[in-house]
């Protein structure tokens, strides 16, 4: 039985649940504290219940500076963490079975926690000296106890009276408390295969634009039907991703959800409107394979051949001899409004810019995006 942790909030409460932060401390603190797009959460302590559905330190700009972080936020009343895939990666490094596999791998690998620990470790110690590698990891693994320690000690789910909170997802069995530990932190599709749980679950995990049919959306999806809401905006394992926050508003047997987000794009000011005249999906990982049906001047019509969906893709994002994209790459051409704010997500194209708006991302004409006169903000 994988660890659980029960929770009882109290009958009127404000929840906020985050999810696969990974890495990025100024993303998040801009979330909590009347970002941009997330005046909303204004998260204050004490008052609120703040949720941490793990994958804290991984693949972004600040693994170990993020981690500590949340284990100060965890110290206060009302913040619960639980452990994500990345977490339970992270501390498994140092068992010596790794030893000379992942630990020796990742040493030298950025925006990864062990080379952030690596990097500090070797700078707290000017007569450092790399001697063999089971005598660094050991000396490492003494030097980072409290981090360590935290990662481990981390419960897989944690339950309320209505509520489930967990990385991945639960196995679709009524005894839901035996999911096989990997499904919690490991599970992909959750939203299309469901639960058997009789509660809401939240959870995080898989980027929530990979579930969606006919557009790159990366907003909260709340399925009340299969008592599931999926939280990852795909913060920096997607181009342009997001880091998501959802809010829930108890009062006794009632939940309320808003949903906000903070993402880090540059934003600037849309010059003209854009008219919505091509929509799909486009090629979205796992779905990368294609076959090129019609080359255009900057879009080409291809079909997805794991798929057998035909949709369209930016001429830059082919590759090997146009049998793949080399990337997610948008079909839509969205609709903006004149004099709105658009996140940049690539500029470099041909007559296009992929942008974001609303948490939706698309292409727009470069004349509806102001020039260098533009100045960007962030």
């Amino acid at each position: 039985m994988v660890k659980i942790e029960n929770i009882t909030f109290e009958e009127k409460s404000r929840i906020i649940v985050i999810s696969d932060i990974h890495g990025q401390i100024d993303i998040l603190k801009k979330l909590l504290k009347k970002g941009k797009f997330s005046k909303k959460v204004s998260y204050t302590p004490q008052r609120d219940y703040l949720m941490l559905l793990g994958d804290f330190a991984q693949k972004g700009k600040y693994p170990l500076e993020t981690l500590r972080y949340i284990i100060e936020l965890s110290k206060i009343d009302k913040v619960y963490a639980l452990l994500g895939n990345c977490d339970h990666g992270n501390f498994k490094l140092f068992r010596k079975e790794y030893l000379n596999t992942d630990f020796k791998e990742l040493l030298n690998y950025p925006h990864t926690l062990l080379y952030d620990m690596y990097q500090e470790y070797k700078q707290s110690n000017p007569k450092f000296e790399q001697t063999d590698l089971d005598s660094l990891q050991d000396d490492m693994k003494e030097y980072f106890i409290n981090e360590l320690t935290f990662l481990e000690n981390l419960p897989y789910i944690i339950e309320s009276k209505d509520l489930i909170f967990v990385h991945a997802g639960l196995d679709k069995i009524e005894d839901y408390h035996n999911s096989f530990y990997r499904s919690v932190f490991m599970k992909r599709y959750f939203l299309n295969e469901g639960h058997l749980a009789h509660k809401m679950v939240i959870c995080g995990h898989f980027p929530v634009t990979i579930y969606r049919q006919d557009e790159f959306n990366d907003n909260i999806i709340i399925d009340y039907k299969k008592h599931i809401i999926s939280i990852d905006g795909g913060l920096v394992v997607k181009d342009g991703g997001q880091l998501n926050a959802l809010i829930i508003n108890k009062n006794k047997e009632d939940y309320q959800y808003e949903t906000a987000f903070e993402d880090g794009l540059p934003q600037v000011l849309t010059k003209k409107e854009s008219i919505e005249n091509q929509r799909g999906k486009g090629a979205c990982w796992p779905n990368f394979n294609l076959r090129l049906l019609e080359k255009g001047e900057y879009f080409s019509k291809i079909i997805l051949t794991d798929t057998n969906e035909i949709t369209f893709i930016k001429n830059e994002y082919l590759c090997e001899n146009n049998t793949k994209a080399y990337d997610d790459c948008p079909a839509s051409i969205l609709g903006v409004p004149k004099g709105v704010m658009v996140g940049i997500i690539n500029d470099k194209c041909k007559g296009y810019v992929l942008i974001k708006y609303q948490g939706k991302q698309g292409w727009v004409k470069k004349e509806v995006i102001e020039g260098e006169e533009n100045e960007k903000m962030y």
